[in-house]
């Protein structure tokens, strides 16, 4: 499974040292680079919260919702390609965390959710 949850709600949990080894961290923040562009900015962390790598994305002119998706969705691509095989994902959006859990039906017209799914999919649960 995956953890998805805005910043303010998380709580840290005390697991076992085997599972935080597998365990990928990610946060992505989006900063305006001027009035109508935005670059999404995120990284991934280990279990003892240290960065392991940090990204970023040149958007353009897109909606706040877009820029967090991206961030969500190349978080997701990183952690797989660096072979973790479980993710928690924090988040500032409550609307992006609302929008991933209840549009889990194939039939999403949102082309980002439906790709942040697939990737999902690829995790060990």
């Amino acid at each position: 499974d995956f953890k998805l949850a805005p910043l303010e709600e998380l709580e840290f949990i005390d697991l076992s040292r085997r599972f935080l080894e597998q365990l990928g961290l990610f946060n992505t923040d989006g900063s305006v680079k001027s009035v109508d562009k935005f670059i999404v900015v995120g990284g991934i962390r280990n279990q003892n919260g240290k960065w392991i790598i940090k990204f970023n994305r040149y958007l353009g002119n897109c909606a706040v919702l877009d820029y967090k998706l991206w961030g969500i969705l190349d978080g997701l691509k990183i952690a797989l390609d660096r072979s973790f095989q479980r993710v928690s994902i924090q988040t500032d959006s409550l609307e992006v965390v609302n929008l991933i859990y209840e549009d889990v039906r194939r039939d999403s017209n949102f082309v980002l959710v439906r790709r942040i799914h697939m990737l999902l999919k690829c995790l060990s649960h």
